[in-house]
């Protein structure tokens, strides 16, 4: 099945709420009223993709839920690794391990 409508998608948004969730330490919320003003310049701890990806909803809202896919939160990855000097690994769950050199 394909996309009946196209998908709009806030990439940069998108970007600052994966790297406010990398930014903040396990069990800490980020929602994004508090983190407006702070982001972080370096990542803290080491966080999964999975633990990402389950961030994403405090951080969004209903509608940029329906357009954001697992696809685009990599993409999204993939460009703050470049940016932010990130390494992403393999794990033997899986899932990827992401850290700041």
């Amino acid at each position: 099945n394909y996309a009946r409508r196209a998908q709009r998608v806030d990439v940069k948004k998108l970007k600052l709420n994966i790297w406010r969730d990398l930014c903040t330490r396990s069990g800490e919320t980020s929602r994004a009223k508090d983190m407006e003003k702070v982001v972080a310049e370096s990542m803290e701890d080491k966080k999964t993709f999975q633990e990402v990806l389950d961030q994403l909803p405090s951080n969004s809202s209903d509608k940029e839920l329906e357009d954001i896919s697992v696809p685009y939160c990599f993409i999204c990855l993939l460009h703050l690794a470049n940016e932010k000097g990130l390494t992403i690994e393999n794990t033997e769950s899986g899932d990827l391990l992401i850290h700041q050199n």
